[in-house]
């Protein structure tokens, strides 16, 4: 490590794949202090088998599912499931120390809210520190091209980190607050509201 890296701070960040990789990345070490995921896939067992009518989204959910058929080395369906499981937060759930923000529009087509909801409703469950904010309007990917919810959460994970790294730096004065609850924010209950 960096003589410069206080490693009492080090967060995960990622916005959809790489969402999913900071969860991940939090299940294996106790290095990682904080994550914040943006719109992650969190089951992908129901995620691949959901139904999709569109032609683009059936053939892209079929390449990805021969991705990770391929990584799982095998034809028959067990190491593929096997595959899909250590590929997916909520099954990482119980590994996961840090605290958690999981941040999702609602207007998701590509990675439906419920897969948040879902995964903090899992660590809340195993009485983790977890934060669901839900963006109104947000579509996937929203940070890129929504500038006005992109803003919003923006602002959201400063607070938030700001609050359990125990650091304002880099962070507006009026922004240090961790974030207060408000509609479709899920700050620990076993439901999201």
């Amino acid at each position: 490590m960096q003589p410069w890296v206080d490693p009492q701070r080090l967060a995960a960040l990622g916005f959809s794949q790489g969402g999913i990789f900071s969860l991940l990345l939090a299940a294996q070490t106790s290095e990682i202090k904080a994550v914040v995921a943006y719109y992650p896939v969190t089951d992908f067992p129901q995620w691949l088998a959901a139904p999709r009518a569109p032609f683009l989204q059936r053939l892209v959910f079929h390449f990805i599912r021969e991705y990770f058929r391929r990584e799982a080395e095998a034809c028959t369906d067990e190491p593929f499931q096997t595959v899909l499981l250590k590929a997916s937060p909520l099954y990482q759930a119980e590994r996961i120390q840090a605290p958690v923000l999981l941040i999702h529009g609602d207007q998701d087509g590509a990675a439906p809210v419920h897969e948040s909801q879902r995964l903090a409703a899992r660590l809340a469950a195993l009485e983790r520190d977890v934060d669901l904010v839900v963006i109104a309007g947000g579509h996937h990917v929203f940070n890129f091209k929504q500038p006005a919810q992109a803003q919003e959460a923006w602002q959201i994970t400063l607070r938030w980190l700001a609050h359990h790294l125990g650091t304002t730096a880099g962070v507006p004065p009026s922004s240090t607050a961790p974030p207060t609850a408000r509609p479709h924010a899920y700050h620990g209950s076993a439901t999201p509201g």
